[in-house]
């Protein structure tokens, strides 16, 4: 991919630890917030990239802490004919980080969530060194979740803030890429 940024699983481990390197979160935000301040993007993740780097700073100072880490099955469902609606071994391993984070509310009452979206197949996952399953990355997006009615239970915000794909052309098509096997052509490395 084009875009020059790596986003691997060392970036996110070190997210989730908390000792992102500043140079890395400084490179990240400048390569996009021109394209979203040119597209006029508005986000539900508040102010955009202004806000994902004050978040950054935060989980860097150890404000925002890292609260859990999940895996979970993607498979694109949906009624849109460009939906994959993969199912089984086939879906794709996506991984959830949560934070907490006191400038957003009470750890008790809601979340920061990234999703990190990748090219393995759930089928497949464990045949790889667990450090192996995100180094390409098709997708991030960062969202809040609130504390739902159940004693366990948290809604995540339907809209999220997309800090890759940038391209509005991946973002909008990247299932037919998917089903063309493009996938150099979608990933970061």
């Amino acid at each position: 991919m084009s875009a020059g940024y790596v986003f691997t699983a060392a970036f996110w481990e070190e997210l989730v630890l908390g000792v992102i390197d500043a140079g890395v979160e400084a490179e990240v935000i400048a390569g996009h917030l021109a394209e979203e301040e040119e597209e006029g993007v508005s986000r539900t993740f508040g102010g955009g990239w202004k806000q994902w780097n004050e978040f950054c700073k935060r989980v860097s100072e150890g404000k925002a802490t890292a609260s859990c880490v999940i895996d979970f099955a993607y498979s694109d469902k949906g009624q849109d004919p460009k939906n994959l609606n993969l199912t089984g071994d086939q879906r794709m391993l996506e991984r959830l980080y949560c934070f907490h984070d006191p400038e957003v509310a009470a750890a008790s009452d809601q979340l920061v969530v990234v999703h990190a979206h990748s090219l393995v197949e759930w089928g497949v996952r464990r045949l790889k060194p667990q450090v192996q399953w995100l180094e390409k990355l098709t997708s991030v997006n960062v969202r809040h979740a609130a504390k739902g009615a159940g004693a366990v239970d948290w809604v995540q915000e339907q809209t999220s803030f997309r800090l890759v794909p940038g391209s509005k052309e991946l973002r909008d098509d990247w299932q037919t890429m998917w089903n063309q096997q493009q996938f150099s052509d979608m990933a970061w490395e």
